[in-house]
């Protein structure tokens, strides 16, 4: 039995992600990849789908590993789904060909559209929708399949802006964290392919090194950005010295 909802309690919003969770893609996926391996002459159906889909989890990890680029992870699928030797632009119109099918496909859950009404209309809480991907390719598919894209972008602003105003009110401002973490990863890790997980982990550390020192390691506690700041501004300085010196390509 569910439990009673406490009076108290007040949803403010409700996110949905779009993906598996609104839109039906592993149907949309296992029927474009089997049409899409019909029409150039490959085998197709059950363990075709479960190859494409154990290459999908294999390299889409490699890619977001920052080992691969967007581009060059779904090059290596094509190329390992075939057992051909395809060069770039032969891979690249391979998996577009794939997706035109795939995305022929798409559509909703059979439930999607009225639980979508119910919260919005009959509860009167907002409704977001969430995407890690391309904003205009997930747009797109919004369109696509019916789901209301100008409430959804709106929302979409409104929850980003709200999150940050949230965080710097909570934390303050947190200087050149962004403007370090980037650097310090291509550093340490030299030229991989993507460098945005490892400067996220990296900007994830230093904050949390600069608000350890800032709490513990003087008399008194100092706010975070104190610290970031101190440590950011020599860096830019030492940037500009070194553009100033090499005729301004560095920085």
């Amino acid at each position: 039995m569910t439990p009673p909802v406490s009076a108290s309690v007040s949803v403010s919003a409700v996110l949905f992600d779009l993906d598996r969770t609104l839109i039906d893609l592993e149907r949309a996926t296992r029927l474009g990849i089997d049409a899409h391996l019909t029409a150039v002459g490959l085998p197709s159906g059950p363990e075709a789908y479960e190859e494409w889909k154990r290459l999908e989890v294999l390299h889409v990890r490699r890619f977001l590993d920052g080992h691969a680029t967007l581009h060059g992870q779904r090059r290596d699928r094509v190329r390992e789904m075939t057992g051909s030797t395809y060069t770039d632009d032969e891979a690249d119109a391979w998996f577009a060909a794939y997706r035109v099918r795939m995305e022929a496909e798409l559509q909703l859950f059979e439930d999607t559209m009225a639980a979508l009404a119910h919260i919005g209309d009959v509860l009167q809480v907002p409704v977001g929708i969430v995407t890690n991907m391309t904003t205009d390719y997930q747009l797109s598919k919004m369109t696509a399949v019916g789901l209301p894209v100008e409430r959804s972008r709106v929302l979409l602003i409104v929850a980003a802006v709200g999150l940050l105003a949230f965080g710097t009110a909570a934390a303050g401002p947190i200087a050149f964290v962004s403007f370090l973490a980037g650097p310090i990863a291509v550093r340490l890790l030299g030229p991989v392919g993507s460098p945005v997980l490892p400067a996220g982990l990296v900007g994830a550390l230093l904050v949390l090194v600069a608000d350890y020192c800032a709490q513990f390691a003087f008399g008194t506690r100092l706010p975070v950005g104190v610290i970031t700041g101190v440590l950011g501004a020599p860096y830019l300085i030492y940037l500009l010295v070194r553009s100033s010196r090499s005729g301004g390509t560095t920085l």
